[in-house]
């Protein structure tokens, strides 16, 4: 656990959040604010990012 408090926790993550990791990856509201331009990226792109996480 990276961080643990009363109303939030962060931990690195792992294999098994990819699949919810590619959704918010792909999806103009949630990446607006964080890249400046928005990429459509495939599970198979996504799969060898949260592995070398």
């Amino acid at each position: 656990m990276l961080f643990n408090g009363q109303r939030v926790r962060l931990r690195k993550m792992s294999m098994d959040d990819t699949a919810l990791y590619h959704s918010w990856r792909n999806d103009p509201e949630v990446m607006q604010f964080t890249l400046p331009v928005l990429d459509v990226f495939t599970y198979s792109d996504t799969e060898k990012f949260v592995h070398r996480s």
